[in-house]
């Protein structure tokens, strides 16, 4: 390379390899890191669907054994929750 371009020093090929190399290096370990904690949100997220998803299911079977949200009684909450758009 120094053929190419004069002044450069006789061992210049070999430091830019080098440099390459320690590039290379850190960008891999920086790709790991990436990948670690993004597996780790994942599976946080996914924990917390489940426990809400466990939540909502055991809410609902909460909800329907109370006597004044039963079905029967649940009138004024379904009009409340689910307006519709022509009242």
């Amino acid at each position: 390379m120094s053929e190419i371009i004069p002044n450069l020093p006789d061992d210049y090929a070999r430091l830019l390899a080098e440099v390459k190399e320690r590039v290379r290096a850190a960008q891999h370990t920086a790709l790991k890191a990436v990948n670690k904690e993004l597996v780790g949100l994942y599976w946080d997220i996914g924990r917390l669907s489940w426990s809400v998803s466990k939540f909502k299911a055991g809410a609902s079977r909460w909800c329907s054994s109370l006597p004044l949200i039963s079905k029967g009684n649940s009138g004024g909450q379904e009009a409340f929750l689910h307006p519709t758009s022509g009242e």
